[in-house]
């Protein structure tokens, strides 16, 4: 699920945006150039509900992908190698993948590599296709709560 608000709906949008770079500059209308200056900005916009800090997520292709809070940026490289036959469907299946890997209480860092495995699972084939693919393991240290 890949979210894209116009200028007034961020205010409503709870906790976190998963965006493409050029989405999240058109939304929050700011000076900022680079990527995470850009992302920074939009985590730091106002919100309807100040009671839990907003996460925004960048992808960007083959480039690295950025998660921001109003208390900072992360950066995290896009693993190489990957077989690209068809992008269709690549940011969904990267956001289903890092949603998943919040809901299940996984760090930041674990769930933007579970996007980035499901969405080089879904490039390497021809339309958007999972069913018949392994499925993700997060790294045994990862599961310890």
């Amino acid at each position: 699920m890949r979210y894209l608000f116009n200028c007034n709906g961020i205010r409503y949008s709870e906790r976190l945006q998963c965006c493409e770079r050029f989405e999240t500059y058109a939304v929050c209308g700011c000076t900022e150039t680079d990527v995470k200056g850009i992302a920074l900005a939009a985590a730091k916009m106002p919100k309807k509900n100040g009671a839990k800090p907003r996460m925004v997520v960048i992808t960007q292709g083959s480039l690295s992908t950025i998660v921001a809070t109003p208390d900072g940026v992360e950066e995290f490289a896009v693993p190489s190698g990957v077989k690209v036959v068809d992008t269709n469907g690549a940011g969904d299946a990267f956001c289903g993948g890092f949603f998943s890997g919040l809901m299940q209480g996984k760090s930041i860092k674990d769930s933007v590599n579970c996007g980035h495995y499901t969405a080089g699972v879904v490039i390497g084939r021809s339309g958007c296709q999972y069913s018949d693919a392994d499925r993700y393991s997060f790294p045994s240290e990862a599961c310890e709560i």
